[in-house]
């Protein structure tokens, strides 16, 4: 199964085995994109296993040739897939961990802000505070980075209905805290309402508009 793969991608060594990468990771990515309306346990395997498969060996993965398709373009045709509004919401349910991943591993070579725009529209369609929380925290990722860039970008994007992205992401953000779940994920949201104080108290931050 893909999630025994994704398993097994942690603990191979670098660079990955050629039976892999030329086979179990051409065939998991196949599967995914193929089936991921008919089985949202499909969509999930196949996101850790690429997540996994990127982590361990980011440059060798990314650069496959499958068919003419790199590894790179079949990881965003799959970022795609789980970030689809019209795909349960439960299939994007580590879409979030697969973004910040690639974020972190790709950098200028993406097309960050198209990414990061369907991430904000996914979340709107949400209604797990499970699901929200796993989309949420790319931007807050985003926020422990560079802070001032990413609200620079929320401000200047909107959802479908027309609300502002920062507005957004931060009243959500808000209304679940409380409820966020993993160790990981908890420090990382608490790192991030700190950097948010002095903003908190000066009157010409964006914040001062929510």
């Amino acid at each position: 199964s893909s999630g025994i793969n994704a398993e097994y991608g942690r603990k191979t060594p670098v660079p990955l085995p050629d039976v892999y990468t030329n086979g179990v990771f051409p065939a998991a990515m196949d599967l995914t994109i193929g089936y991921v309306k008919d089985s949202t346990a499909i969509l999930l395997s196949g996101g850790e296993c690429v997540r996994a498969c990127l982590a361990q060996s980011f440059q060798q993965v990314s650069t496959l040739n499958i068919n003419g398709i790199t590894g790179m373009e079949y990881t965003m045709q799959l970022i795609g897939k789980m970030l689809d509004p019209e795909v349960s919401e439960y299939g994007a349910l580590y879409a979030g961990r697969l973004v910040s991943s690639l974020i972190k591993h790709a950098g200028a070579a993406l097309n960050i802000n198209q990414i990061l725009q369907a991430v904000l529209n996914k979340l709107t369609k949400c209604e797990s505070p499970t699901i929200q929380q796993s989309l949420l925290v790319v931007f807050i990722k985003l926020f422990n980075h560079d802070l001032e860039g990413s609200m620079s970008f929320l401000q200047s994007i909107n959802t479908p209905s027309g609300e502002n992205g920062l507005v957004y992401v931060l009243k959500s953000w808000c209304e679940i805290q409380e409820m966020f779940t993993g160790e990981y994920e908890t420090k990382v949201a608490v790192i991030a309402l700190t950097k948010f104080l002095p903003h908190l108290l000066a009157t010409d931050s964006p914040l001062s508009l929510i």
